[in-house]
């Protein structure tokens, strides 16, 4: 019988490491606990006067390397994630849309979804056949999934070679052939042609791209020749799809068109490209024949088509939208392709983020953005007349993410909403729209706290219920959310830069939590396991100056008061923790900044109990608590090694995993996950044993790992990646039984 990693790998290897080990001292209980605090908030020792661990060298235990297996279960894959690509039918009637995570069919006239079909892999790029009967996405693994537009139904062809990072995918005009090229991890692909009918496959002759270039696929009207990207000093070709031999080259030299400003023109007779400038090429030579008005800005180029026609030909449209630095955000242009006069600009709402694609309703130009908003603009009308006619659920989850304590259900939060899902069957227990942001859930996960940004409210919602039970005022969106405490009795949550602690039950403020820097918000709400003491931190967003970090501790009367305080400079870091209580809660550990010392970083550690800081570990940073003495690190300078450190006697263990910058530790710290990118070929997770550093299991996400995180119960995983996909693995015994 298989048995969950807490029952008997972790219980087996903290057995071992632990046994020479000096036993803590008992936490404190509730009832001696006050006058403890009392004491404590009148008296918050420096970390400076603590006797540092490395005055004197330390006795060192060896390690004995671990024989622990591990396996992860199937990934089950929560929401869609982003929106990848999208494009719309020439008639602009329909619009193809390719989630992280799958693929769903719109009626861009009415805003109605028709179907949606999760694939469980990861999206690279999708098409909309021209005629509109059909859809086709090019996948992570190289195969590519056909989708019936009438009814959503599924053909998923074996393509080319797995690991896909960046590629492109398109419908012959004819709607008979699929076009699809990608990339991966040190290759690049030639173009495949995939006959829809019979599924036959063919390799196009010499077609094969660079490893940087990202390919984009443009076929000509007649069906008979496409483009083949290509970077400067090895400009973009024009190449025939039989043969694979090249027609012209899309300029010479340095002075090549951008293989991702290309576009054919309906009747096959142009080629429009850019250089900065629009430059109308004869599609049998490859020739300039004249310039358009005006010039265009980059954009990111792996992500659908830049310049689109109408279907009679007579317009043109840069898709506009988010550029790199120092582009900024650049409008749609309308160009009237007979006289090459621009006749309109659209600069858009660039509060709705990026845009994904735009195509043409007679008129009218049709935009999606990757907020999800479709929206309709009169060619040449004010920036007003835009108009929005629906709006896809576009949640793209950001970090951090929220667990209850079993790890069943995980919460999470991004530009589009927020949501709550069941980690076993991946369904949604609940959706919210823009505007609530940064969840947690109650240990039991019945309640999720969540802040509404406009009404500046903490709003407490019942999941078993689906109502809101109640709402808390002057609440201000804080990295890590609010927190419930263990107990689920009170709540802590952010308001500028205080915090407060309310009942959950009657809404009523116990304590507001003050002294903070006025320039700094409330960042981090950290819980002791007793619910007798809190730790809350401020910071700036997105890094910035060092923040400020107090232990709060609740009196008889019930009120918190300081006692204990640090500044640290990782307080806005998502993932990377700043305090941590011991599992009993006896003990806390701090991330500090010694006053004076740019660029070091400590770890004081406080006996609540006592009042004082009982070690302090230099150049070390936070990583967990293996036991309620025990505390794991890593070295935060050169030798990035994690360390054991018993903090009562002084005695640490050397291990050979090393710190990381996209990590999380098992509970109790004997595993730790690391993410990974696609390009390394390390596109996913890796389950790591902490002594031997040695890889015990390595599972695909299938695009580049941004986030990871251990659920409480350590018997789930979750990786958050760039695409906005979130897959959930349930840590299982390895083949020898984990032993």
């Amino acid at each position: 019988m298989r048995q969950s990693i807490c029952r008997n790998l972790l219980l087996a290897a903290m057995a071992a490491l632990l046994a020479a080990c000096s036993t803590p001292a008992a936490g404190p209980s509730p009832s001696s606990d006050s006058g403890t605090a009392a004491w404590a908030a009148t008296r918050s020792p420096s970390p400076t006067t603590a006797p540092s661990a490395t005055s004197q060298p330390p006795p060192t235990a060896t390690i004995t390397p671990g024989t622990a297996r591990l396996s992860l279960s199937e990934a089950v894959w929560l929401g869609r994630g982003r929106i990848v690509d999208a494009c719309f039918t020439p008639d602009g009637q329909l619009l193809a849309v390719g989630w992280g995570n799958g693929v769903s069919l719109w009626s861009a006239e009415t805003g109605e979804e028709r179907w949606w079909q999760p694939t469980n892999v990861c999206l690279i790029a999708v098409d909309v056949q021209p005629q509109g009967r059909a859809v086709a996405a090019l996948l992570q693994d190289g195969s590519v999934t056909v989708f019936d537009a009438a009814t959503g139904g599924a053909h998923r062809f074996e393509g080319a070679a797995p690991d896909v990072y960046w590629g492109d995918i398109a419908w012959s005009p004819g709607g008979e052939r699929i076009a699809f090229q990608g990339i991966g991890p040190g290759r690049g692909d030639p173009i495949y042609l995939l006959d829809k009918q019979s599924g036959a496959l063919q390799e196009v002759s010499l077609s094969a791209i660079s490893d940087s270039v990202g390919p984009h696929l443009a076929w000509s009207p007649d069906g008979t020749a496409i483009t083949l990207a290509g970077l400067a000093g090895s400009c973009s070709v024009v190449i025939d799809v039989e043969t694979g031999r090249k027609r012209f080259s899309l300029g010479s030299g340095n002075a090549c068109y951008s293989p991702y400003w290309l576009a054919w023109s309906p009747d096959g007779r142009a080629i429009v490209a850019a250089t900065g400038r629009l430059d109308l090429l004869d599609a049998q030579s490859g020739q300039a024949m004249r310039s358009l008005e005006g010039r265009v800005r980059g954009l990111p180029m792996n992500v659908g088509n830049l310049l689109v026609f109408s279907s009679d030909g007579r317009l043109l449209a840069s898709r506009g939208g988010q550029g790199g630095h120092p582009v900024g955000w650049t409008p749609v242009v309308i160009w009237d392709v007979a006289t090459g006069q621009v006749l309109g600009q659209l600069q858009g709402q660039s509060e709705r983020e990026d845009r994904v694609a735009v195509g043409f309703d007679g008129d009218s130009v049709i935009s999606l953005y990757a907020t999800g908003e479709i929206a309709r603009w009169p060619i040449g009308a004010g920036e007003a007349d835009e108009v929005v006619i629906a709006r896809l659920p576009a949640l793209a989850p950001e970090p951090w993410l929220a667990w209850s304590a079993d790890g069943s259900k995980l919460a999470a939060a991004g530009r589009g909403g927020l949501a709550v899902w069941d980690t076993t069957t991946a369904l949604s227990l609940a959706t919210f729209g823009p505007g609530l942001s940064v969840p947690a859930l109650s240990t039991d996960g019945r309640l999720l706290a969540m802040t509404d940004t406009e009404r500046h409210e903490e709003v407490i919602y019942n999941l078993a219920t689906g109502a809101v039970m109640r709402t808390l005022p002057d609440a201000s969106p804080i990295l890590q959310g609010a927190a419930f405490s263990p107990d689920a009795r009170l709540i802590a949550y952010g308001a500028g830069n205080r915090a407060f602690v309310a009942e959950v039950a009657t809404g009523r403020v116990l304590s507001e939590l003050a002294g903070y820097p006025e320039e700094q918000s409330i960042v981090r709400v950290v819980w002791s396991p007793d619910s007798s003491a809190l730790v809350v931190a401020s910071g700036w967003p997105n890094s910035g100056p060092p923040g400020l970090v107090i232990l709060w501790e609740q009196g008889e009367d019930g009120v918190f008061r300081e006692a204990f305080r640090t500044q640290a400079v990782h307080t806005s870091y998502p993932g990377m923790p700043v305090a941590l209580f011991s599992p009993n809660g006896a003990l806390v550990a701090f991330e500090d900044m010694p006053r004076g010392k740019a660029g070091a970083t400590r770890i004081p550690v406080f006996d609540r109990t006592g009042g004082e800081v009982i070690i302090s570990l230099d150049e070390y940073v936070l990583g967990t608590w293996a036991s309620a003495g025990v505390l794991l690190a890593a070295e935060a300078q050169y030798d990035t090694r994690l360390t054991r450190w018993n903090v009562r006697s002084g005695e640490k263990t050397v291990g050979r995993g090393r710190g990381q910058d996209i990590y999380a530790y098992a509970p109790g710290g004997v595993y730790y996950v690391t993410g990974g990118d696609v390009r390394s070929g390390r596109g996913g997770i890796d389950v790591h044993d902490w002594a031997t550093d040695r890889v015990l299991c390595h599972v695909a996400h299938g695009a580049d790992v941004s986030y990871v995180s251990w659920s409480p119960d350590g018997r789930r995983i979750a990786s958050l990646a760039t695409n906005g996909t979130t897959a959930v693995w349930t840590v299982e015994d390895g083949p020898d039984g984990g032993r």
